[in-house]
């Protein structure tokens, strides 16, 4: 049932935070939510409200990651389920 939904989003189709959390089975809060029953790494990027810097050029977005003090390491928590690219193991 959750893999059709998600299966059915398009871009630009926009999620209130609530029905984000009810599509992927992640947590309400922060830029990268794991959600493992659905196997994804859901990517929050608030352009009102932000600490971090992401930003769009073209159709690439240029995400911050995780970490507000010294260099963000690329083997530290989301980091590394971002940077390793690779489906969430089960």
């Amino acid at each position: 049932m959750v893999k059709s939904v998600i299966a059915r989003l398009t871009p630009g189709v926009k999620l209130n935070n609530q029905q984000l959390c009810d599509t992927f089975g992640c947590s309400p809060q922060g830029g990268m939510r794991k959600s493992n029953s659905t196997r994804s790494l859901v990517i929050v990027s608030n352009h009102i409200k932000s600490i971090y810097d992401d930003r769009w050029d073209i159709d690439t977005l240029h995400y911050t990651g995780m970490g507000t003090k010294g260099d963000q390491s690329l083997n530290f928590a989301q980091n590394k389920t971002l940077n390793n690219g690779k489906p969430l193991e089960q």
